[in-house]
């Protein structure tokens, strides 16, 4: 799968082609996206401009990314989800109004976590980040 900037896409993005869905047409060696090297998506085309793992979120356009689901992978504190987002590029949704808490606790927001999405404890940190 093809990367830009450091990040790797499986969909037509839009940036740094000031808003016109493109996908790289050339890589290099290790799968990076060489400068110049693009063609303009078809109108059919995916374009999400959300990295491999991370999810759209429609509200406010910005991408999301679910922490595991398994114990063993889970974070133990804030200061260590803050570190796993900065890991990925990405920093650590904090919800401060009721309606985002609510969205929290009542949505299905990426595909297989249907009804497990909770705001007890450290079970899940959502990581959001534009890109």
């Amino acid at each position: 799968m093809p990367r830009y900037q450091g990040r790797t896409y499986d969909t037509c993005i839009t940036l740094g082609n000031n808003g016109e869905p493109w996908c790289p047409t050339l890589l290099d060696a290790e799968g990076g996206y060489i400068e110049g090297q693009r063609e303009k998506c078809l109108d059919r085309c995916l374009v999400t401009n959300c990295p491999v793992g991370f999810y759209r979120n429609i509200m406010d356009h910005t991408c999301y990314y679910v922490s595991p689901d398994h114990a063993r992978k889970r974070v133990s504190s804030v200061d260590e989800a803050e570190e796993m987002c900065r890991r990925l590029g990405a920093s650590l949704w904090e919800p401060r109004t009721e309606s985002a808490q609510s969205m929290l606790i009542g949505a299905d927001l990426a595909p297989g976590h249907t009804g497990a999405i909770t705001a007890i404890g450290l079970t899940y940190f959502f990581l959001a980040a534009s890109f």
